[in-house]
């Protein structure tokens, strides 16, 4: 009906209006933890360049303190290269050491080895990778560790007069007690590399050696060949600015967030490789702080749902309610109190449509001579009949059966669920029955009123409901014809002929 339409268009309407919303609302909490999280990771990163940085100073203390303590050099180089000089010459290198924080200071003149603070006649720095011309400023020079292949030197080269120069000279490993402790320490890898991505060593205490970035020798050229490019497109651009920064990659299954300082004017920089699942770690309280308020604002909305979704179910019961109500009276034959004509054919079809293996039985009847009382009684007998026969049927049958009145005197019950053949014949006889003793009319006036009655089974006769009907119609035309007062099967072959009512 009508009325059943439009309440099924307004919950339609309302689920699709909710569904949009929720969706809305998930897609918005999703951007807002997507961004919280990017942001997380923004703060992390920016954590890691901070601490590098921090240590990138540290290291830049060190070529402080080497230009310091040369600074106010009072010796001729001359002088201290002489034999004769020998005892000067180590107290003036240990003095050296004694004021800075390098474990030798040696002395050169050009790439000719003089000595150093314990008056050892061999270098213990790489000289190859010096100038042959010297140096004119301070230089930092990083070179393995003679004979150890785990440990690197870290150099300070300072010039002095014509072309000497003092070596001050100690390990990486040696600088470690100069950096704070950073959590996590075994999970990430501290290098010095060059500007163009060289990797000269790695901090004893801080390496996780079983990296493979520090087994490429260019940290820059692996990280670009392994991470997202628009990423490295901006670390790349800091780097060679000499800027601080940070870029992720991931090389044979290695995942890590890596942060760059500069040391210093030269060019050299500090490099730390952190684990990714260790970074997310340190990021895990800024997001759990997004998460918490993504949380709250998911039960702020949740709430508002299930008031606006309770508000809605409420109304659509008193809807529903006011509709059946609504549509039980358009449904209802207001004279008999059975249903009408298209309520009775939507009923049996509905049926029809979703029982396809289930048997059922459709009786037609109409009243007898029904003018005749009309025209002799009066119609306003003629009604009270009807109405008295709508009434008493009810109490014959099951309230899951269907019973309408279709016409003037005419009706239809059809019988759902039925087992075999002799409850057929069972139910007929029962309607029959019905007839004998059925009268109608008021105190004074009783009518015995009798019907002709015509039966088809379902699915055996017809399988919807204009062919059942027509069926049936076929054998109540056949109890007329007959005689009236009885009832006649459309399949006759199977269940015999008309029974007298």
């Amino acid at each position: 009906m009508a009325i059943n339409r439009q309440s099924k268009s307004a919950v339609l309407t309302w689920i699709i209006v909710d569904v949009a919303f929720l969706a809305i609302v998930i897609v918005l909490l999703g951007a807002f933890l997507y961004s919280g999280r990017k942001s997380a990771i923004s703060q992390g990163r920016t954590n890691l360049v901070w601490q590098v940085a921090g240590w990138a100073d540290k290291v830049q203390e060190f070529i402080y303190q080497a230009d310091s303590a040369a600074s106010p050099f009072t010796y001729d180089p001359k002088e201290l290269t002489k034999p004769s000089s020998d005892s000067k010459r180590l107290e003036f290198l240990r003095g050296m050491t004694d004021r800075t924080s390098f474990s030798h200071v040696c002395l050169f003149e050009g790439q000719n080895y003089i000595t150093d603070e314990l008056g050892s006649s061999t270098t213990p720095i790489d000289i190859l990778s010096f100038s042959k011309d010297g140096y004119t400023k301070s230089t930092v020079v990083v070179s393995p560790v003679i004979g150890d292949n785990n440990d690197v030197n870290f150099t300070v080269c300072v010039p002095l007069e014509g072309r000497y120069y003092l070596a001050f000279t100690t390990t990486l490993s040696e600088m470690d007690d100069y950096f704070s402790t950073f959590a996590y320490s075994e999970y990430y890898f501290l290098a010095i590399i060059s500007n163009d991505g060289k990797i000269y060593g790695a901090y004893s205490k801080y390496t996780d050696t079983d990296t493979p970035f520090l087994r490429t020798g260019n940290l820059v050229n692996v990280i670009e060949n392994n991470s997202n490019k628009n990423d490295y497109y901006l670390f790349k651009a800091r780097f060679i600015g000499r800027l601080d920064g940070s870029v992720a990659a991931n090389y044979n299954g290695d995942e890590r967030t890596f942060a760059f300082a500069p040391i210093g004017e030269g060019d050299l920089y500090l490099a730390m490789g952190l684990r990714q699942d260790y970074f997310e770690r340190m990021c895990a309280n800024y997001i759990d702080e997004t998460r918490k308020v993504t949380l709250r604002l998911g039960c702020v909305i949740a709430m508002f749902a299930l008031f606006v979704f309770g508000t809605f179910i409420f109304s659509s019961i008193r809807h529903k309610e006011q509709g059946r109500q609504l549509e039980d009276k358009a449904d209802t034959d207001l004279l008999t109190d059975l249903n009408n004509k298209l309520a009775t054919e939507r009923k049996i079809q509905e049926y029809l449509d979703t029982q396809l293996d289930e048997r059922g039985m459709m009786f037609i009847f109409d009243v007898d001579n029904f003018k005749k009382i009309n025209d002799t009684m009066g119609h306003a007998f003629g009604d009270l009949m009807l109405k008295t026969l709508g009434k008493d049927i009810r109490s014959v049958f099951r309230a899951s059966d269907i019973i309408g009145r279709i016409g003037g005197d005419e009706f239809v019950i059809f019988l759902k669920n039925i087992n075999d053949d002799a409850e057929i014949m069972q139910e007929a006889k029962r309607l029959t029955a019905f007839f004998h003793d059925f009268k109608a009319g008021g105190d004074y006036v009783k009518y015995s009123a009798t019907a002709s009655i015509g039966v088809a089974i379902y699915p055996d006769d017809a399988r919807n409901f204009k062919a059942l009907y027509e069926a049936a119609d076929q054998a109540l035309y056949r109890s007329k014809k007959r005689g009236k007062a009885q009832l006649t099967f459309f399949n006759e072959a199977v269940f015999g002929e008309s029974i007298k009512s």
